[in-house]
């Protein structure tokens, strides 16, 4: 998709020809992103709609690849992008390219929504070099109905002999560049490309053709050798015994060569069955996989439409808990300082006299921060609220508590796609709560300034602590 301004300006469909271990390399039309300031790729069709009402960048949601032009030439209609992180099949290039008279076939991706794929079977009228440029060009009339941007043109092997042009067609025929000069243009980017190892399998039906000429040819040489046999036996008689080795010796080469089209045909006609039940066999294996990738679409959304719910009872059910371990802890306390003042009552006077004199060694039970209770507040870009309250004895452990969407053996999770499964561990030493990014795909912030890998940093009370994309709140609610 071409993006203008971050609207989409243009769509159209490409095709993986390379790919290595972190990128894919896409060949297209120059029109589809001739004008365009920013061109991202959309891996399938699922996010379509979304993608198209969304400007460019945005909502994360969608998977959007950005897309680097590395060559492209509008005279000619083609480019060649590079795109991090694609990773899909690579198509084949045909190992002999089309010439004047063959099958082909145009074939393009509909952006249509629900639509998969359009073809449209045709002829090549000519084929022909530019000398200036050493450019090869296709004429053929295998014309696909609007959009048809990025429609490659295949042979009945579904391997790549051409790209369709999307110039005007006032004859009704339609200029493509040929598979020979695409191979030469994605080379020169030390690219290399999947070429077929063999021909396409209808050329065995030339075979055959051929192989029936042949045989052809052989019954008239050996109609043509029993009419001389016949003319010179009647001319002379010495020259017969002659004749006879002679015409015998051509007629066992006419049985040979008859011997020879009989075996190609046979094994021509083989060739042809194996391919039909090839052909069968995918197309059934395609439909399985439309039937799949439908069955899996139904599945996602009704997942995305459980996820919040789920999340909201989650939280819900961790706030209940939450609510009646501190009533519990609270309802404890209280009976151990009714306990602790009736047993010993000096010792809170000694205690008390000892924090009025800056003594750090008499800290009071209240002010311990195990007796805390610390809330993060907060929700992510669509509104969604995240809810996390954390006793002060778990903060004041060893290796304090670890956040994240996913963290192993810890309670507090933030379920969004920015925050990563071990996102940042928050403690409290010396009666301060610090907070230290553990390696996060995408960043922890304090108060707008992103902390790295600055190790335990110092929070307070009402400080706005950003996992990702989700903003959250920190509030200390003494004991």
């Amino acid at each position: 998709m071409g993006y203008r301004n971050g609207k989409v300006e243009k769509t159209g469909a490409g095709y993986v020809i390379y790919t290595t271990d972190g990128a894919g390399y896409v060949l297209t039309n120059a029109s589809v992103i001739r004008t365009a300031d920013n061109v991202e790729v959309l891996p399938n069709l699922t996010n379509l709609k979304a993608a198209l009402d969304s400007p460019a960048g945005s909502n994360r949601s969608i998977n959007r690849l950005p897309a680097e032009v590395l060559e492209i030439e509008p005279p000619f209609d083609y480019a060649l992008l590079e795109v991090p992180g694609l990773n899909r099949p690579v198509l084949k290039f045909a190992s002999r390219f089309s010439a004047a008279g063959d099958t082909v076939w145009s074939v393009a991706n509909s952006t249509e929504i629900d639509a998969m794929m359009t073809v449209e079977k045709g002829k090549v009228r000519s084929a022909y070099n530019l000398q200036s440029n050493d450019i090869g060009l296709l004429s053929h009339n295998a014309v696909v109905g609007l959009p048809g941007e990025g429609s490659l043109l295949v042979n009945e092997c579904s391997e790549i002999v051409g790209l369709n042009m999307t110039f005007d067609r006032p004859d009704l025929m339609v200029r493509a560049i040929d598979g020979a000069s695409l191979v030469r243009i994605i080379q020169k980017q030390n690219l290399d490309v999947l070429l077929s190892a063999e021909p396409c399998m209808v050329e065995v039906a030339t075979a055959k053709i051929e192989a029936e000429q042949a045989a052809a040819v052989a019954r008239q040489d050996q109609a043509a050798i029993q009419d001389a046999q016949a003319e010179k036996l009647a001319q002379r008689d010495e020259q017969s015994k002659s004749l006879v080795l002679e015409t015998r010796k051509l007629g066992q080469a006419a049985e040979q060569a008859l011997l020879k089209a009989e075996v190609a045909g046979l094994e021509s006609k083989k060739a042809l069955q194996e391919f039909e039940k090839q052909a069968d066999y995918l197309r059934e294996y395609t439909k399985e996989l439309v039937v799949q990738m439908e069955r899996g679409r139904i599945v996602s959304e009704a997942e995305f439409e459980r996820a919040p719910i789920k999340q909201q009872d989650d939280a819900y059910r961790r706030e209940l808990l939450l609510i009646l371990i501190l009533g519990v802890s609270v309802l404890a306390i209280l009976v151990a300082l009714f306990v602790a003042r009736k047993r010993k009552p000096t010792n809170n006077v000694r205690d008390a006299a000892r924090v009025k004199e800056g003594d750090s060694s008499g800290e009071t039970v209240f002010n311990k921060p195990q007796l805390a209770k610390y809330v993060l507040d907060g929700c992510d870009e669509s509104g969604i609220r995240y809810l996390l309250r954390i006793s002060g004895d778990q903060l004041g452990a060893e290796d304090g508590i670890v956040i994240g969407r996913n963290p192993v053996g810890s309670p507090y999770t933030i379920n969004h796609a920015d925050v990563s499964r071990k996102h940042v561990r928050m403690k409290v030493m010396k009666n301060k709560v610090f907070i230290e990014d553990l390696g996060s795909t995408n960043g922890t912030s304090l108060n707008g300034q992103s902390i790295g890998d600055q190790g335990p940093i110092s929070v307070d009370n009402g400080d706005r602590i950003i996992f990702g994309s989700v903003v959250m709140k920190l509030k200390i609610l003494g004991a």
